[in-house]
């Protein structure tokens, strides 16, 4: 999280990560509240999606090759 911070404080020029540290301001009603935070989770969830996507894209694994123990050292 604090690398993610330091990230958006590069390129937002005033931020102020105080502020942005202290978490949600939801509304008072509860109902109204868990809306809220569906919709944040919503976004939040497309976002990583789309994260994901990208950085699957950039990686490429390559087979790990298993030997029998049996035939280690021969």
């Amino acid at each position: 999280m604090k690398k993610a911070l330091a990230l958006v404080s590069s390129h937002y020029v005033g931020i102020d990560l105080p502020a942005v540290s202290e978490g949600y301001v939801l509304p008072d009603d509860e109902e109204e509240a868990q809306e809220e935070v569906q919709k944040l989770s919503d976004a939040a969830e497309a976002t990583g999606d789309a994260l994901a996507t990208f950085f699957d894209a950039e990686v490429e694994l390559s087979p790990i090759s298993v030997q029998d123990p049996g035939q280690a050292g021969q």
